[in-house]
């Protein structure tokens, strides 16, 4: 059994020899460097919420991982919370399970992304919470090159510890994985592109966080410009429309308890025309 923190502590060098070796290729191009330091600069650690969750994040500013929603939701139920685990996950269940056992992570452990101005993986939710400080300077968190169960886990249950060994970093050479990663993708030239490139709905640099985040470390949430505009339709306009039933409503009260909050604190509420 490996452990992710080790594994990135340890896979430093390696990354900032193949970096330099990525700058020297390239000379006279400065891809590389310019998109190093836009990283170091301006790269955040984000997570993607639902309103209902981010609405209980400020309200009780506790965040829940995905142990805790199962643990939970089994007093609700009656039901093992393992078995209450296998239900929320899904499918994902075995892969999540075999990852976080081979890589010695606690059932602590929150997940996020590296941001840096984009929606972030909205998949998991609408609203992208963007934690303060640069993620260079943020101690604590070990970064995977791609999603965890989706690359480095078989069908089986087998997790690939010799990949991960070499795809993974702690936050002082984070600039340089996203560096290696990206090399060869189209966008890599185009620095307006950077943002959507480093993190989108399918590919993103995950995060492992040992420490909670708390929302005094929020300093902006991002929505899409239609999800926004179709929730902020819901809140001001429908929520009470008689064709509307209580699923509607909740979502709407979500909502505006998620602004309200954010703009009594002074969290940036950032709307972004979603690319296409």
């Amino acid at each position: 059994m490996g452990d992710v923190f080790e594994l990135a502590e340890a896979n430093g060098p390696r990354i900032r020899a193949e970096y330099a070796t990525i700058v020297q290729q390239l000379a006279p191009d400065t891809s590389a460097e310019d998109l190093s330091s836009r990283v170091r600069t301006s790269a955040q650690i984000a997570i993607n919420m639902r309103p209902h969750v981010a609405a209980a994040f400020f309200r009780t500013n506790y965040y829940g991982n995905i142990y805790e929603v199962a643990h939970r939701t089994s007093k609700l139920s009656g039901r093992d919370p393992d078995r209450e685990l296998r239900r929320v996950l899904g499918k994902f269940y075995d892969k999540r399970i075999a990852f976080d056992r081979a890589m010695n992570l606690s059932t602590n452990i929150v997940y996020a992304a590296l941001n840096m101005g984009g929606l972030g993986c909205y998949t998991y939710g609408h609203i992208c919470v963007v934690l303060s400080g640069r993620a260079i300077n943020k101690p604590g968190i070990a970064y995977l090159r791609a999603d965890s169960l989706l690359n480095y886990v078989d069908d089986t249950g087998k997790v690939n510890e010799d990949r991960i060994s070499c795809d993974v970093c702690l936050s002082d050479a984070v600039a340089h994985l996203v560096c290696i990663k990206h090399v060869s993708d189209p966008k890599f030239a185009d620095s307006l592109s950077w943002p959507e490139m480093i993190c989108n709905d399918k590919i993103y640099i995950e995060a492992f966080l040992l420490s909670r985040p708390v929302v005094e470390e929020v300093c902006e949430i991002r929505i899409a410009k239609h999800k926004y505009d179709e929730f902020m339709d819901l809140a001001l306009c429908s929520s009470y429309r008689s064709p509307n039933g209580d699923a509607e409503r909740a979502l709407s009260q979500d909502f505006i308890d998620v602004i309200l909050a954010a703009k009594e604190r002074g969290v940036r509420i950032v709307v972004i025309e979603a690319m296409s």
